[in-house]
């Protein structure tokens, strides 16, 4: 895997207390990005983020090589930006998404997050969302497929069957 090419990385204050925003970016001609993610007064937090960081970075870097191999002329790009919510308990969730494009054809789009008490430094985890509660499950199903069935951007696109596999 190529090395990480150089980056330069820009820490603000954020409107979250004991977060900041770090924005890393690098103009790389081969392999070019732009990065945001928070930054919290907590190690474990933010190496959970860095972590995820790194691996996206190495993947897109993996499949640039190999892009290159096939056409030297192949534009990529990465962006990964994050967007805060906060929970009524005080807590905070921090949704990363991320997109990368290679070669024209390896379109990347995913969505992960981050949990965290800003007081603490714990890290929420699902099962701590459901409280080990089956019933907490199944009505969260029912919200997500209502929310699939009446968007209507998915309506020419949606398999019911596939659906309800996906939301079981």
């Amino acid at each position: 895997v190529k090395r990480i090419p150089s980056s330069t990385v820009d820490t603000i204050d954020s409107k979250y207390p004991g977060f900041k925003i770090n924005t890393e970016t690098s103009n790389d001609q081969d392999a070019p990005y732009a990065i945001q993610y928070p930054q919290s007064l907590h190690n474990s937090f933010n190496e959970d983020v860095s972590t995820y960081i790194n691996e996206v970075k190495q993947n897109y870097l993996k499949q640039i090589k190999s892009d290159k191999e096939l056409n030297k002329n192949l534009k990529s790009e990465l962006n990964i930006s994050f967007e805060t919510l906060m929970h009524h308990l005080g807590n905070y969730s921090f949704v990363l998404v991320t997109n990368y494009y290679t070669a024209g054809k390896n379109d990347l789009t995913e969505i992960r997050s981050f949990h965290s008490n800003p007081k603490t430094g714990t890290s929420l985890t699902i099962q701590d969302v459901f409280d080990q509660d089956p019933e907490r499950l199944t009505h969260l199903t029912t919200l997500v497929r209502n929310a699939i069935s009446t968007d209507i951007t998915l309506l020419n696109s949606l398999v019911q069957k596939e659906v309800n596999i996906a939301t079981k």
